[in-house]
């Protein structure tokens, strides 16, 4: 029990607490009351206070105040991942370097991981910029609307080739197909261009900046009549081309850049790449398995295309979900009909 004087530190939470007992023991409130009040059954209340009675207050601090938590890592893990981190994933963000460190081994949680760097000081907190615009909303199926766009970005860190990033995203599921490339040619957008047609089939329409691989120019100013090389084969394929006017309305090949530059750098420097080929090769191995192509709902249906419509031809309907029944010889079963037993007997007698 605390001696006369002492100072207990106490959350609001068990100041809250010690506030209520001592009106149930002036007899202010009632203990049905006090519990409602602290959220408490009437017998955890009455184990409280006597708990209280025999401890003084406390009793009402928690056991755990100032030990170390039964949850907390090993020494030993914590140790390993960090000399880890330190070794080969120095400039890492904790997400990227929790995905390497659990190949290794390593197993730990990213705000784990986060909490250690920050203390060790080998991560800052990242400020989150205001939101300048609204985003504009998704479409509502694959295919709709493509975005494509290029990023001019030192990939190798000065071990091999320059190469430049050209990228399409959809705009309704974010798939992704990228390639690296010697320089921002019209022949690499063709290049890429037809390796989606092949890939997932001829998009409705196409959203790029206004180079001038995409919008003629004359003299140095847009010629708004005049067509490219790549407008011209876009009219031909029926494929909409939309110039945006700023960076922001493709926003999402634009994010999908920043994340680029911050992943695949580091992947490429632990794949050693140093050839165009090389890069290619590891963003090939890297890629999840694609989905079937083809116009997709992206929430909530049968995710069936207009060509192989849902339910399949040949079928009148879905087949219905049937109940789950026991088998003939579940215990279920020998229990219910030793049951129906009994009452009949029981009704005879």
């Amino acid at each position: 029990m605390a001696e006369e004087g002492d100072r207990i530190e106490m959350s609001q939470r068990e100041r809250d607490r010690l506030r209520v007992l001592r009106d149930v023991k002036d007899g202010r409130f009632s203990q049905v009351k006090a519990a409602e009040l602290l959220k408490l059954t009437v017998r955890q209340l009455r184990r409280l206070q006597q708990r209280w009675r025999q401890e003084g207050d406390g009793a009402l601090v928690h056991g755990l105040r100032g030990q170390p938590s039964n949850r907390r890592h090993d020494t030993v893990l914590k140790k390993k991942v960090l000399q880890a981190y330190r070794r080969r994933y120095a400039d890492f963000g904790p997400t990227l370097a929790c995905e390497k460190l659990t190949a290794e081994g390593l197993v730990v949680a990213v705000n784990t991981l986060r909490r250690w760097l920050l203390a060790e000081g080998l991560w800052q907190r990242q400020r989150r910029r205001e939101r300048h615009r609204r985003r504009r909303p998704r479409r509502s199926c694959f295919g709709e609307l493509v975005q494509m766009d290029t990023s001019l970005h030192d990939w190798l860190e000065g071990r091999g080739e320059d190469m430049v990033l050209v990228n399409m995203i959809d705009d309704a599921t974010s798939r992704v197909l990228a390639r690296f490339y010697p320089a921002d040619t019209v022949e690499a957008h063709f290049d890429l261009l037809g390796r989606w047609l092949q890939k997932y089939g001829r998009p409705r329409a196409l959203y790029t900046d206004r180079h001038g691989i995409f919008e003629a120019h004359k003299k140095g100013q847009p010629d708004y009549e005049g067509q490219t090389q790549f407008s011209r084969a876009l009219a031909e394929l029926d494929i909409d081309l939309i110039k945006a006017r700023s960076p922001q309305a493709k926003g999402r090949v634009e994010r999908s850049f920043g994340t680029a530059q911050d992943r695949w750098v580091k992947e490429l420097r632990l794949a050693k790449a140093k050839t165009i080929a090389d890069a290619n090769e590891k963003g090939r191995a890297s890629k999840r398995k694609a989905r079937p192509a083809g116009v997709q709902p992206t929430a909530g249906r049968s995710g069936r295309t207009p060509a192989e419509p849902y339910p399949p031809n040949g079928a009148d309907k879905a087949k219905a979900k049937q109940p789950w029944r026991p088998a003939e010889d579940h215990p279920w079963r020998r229990t219910s009909e030793r049951r129906q037993r009994e009452l009949q007997t029981s009704g005879h007698s």
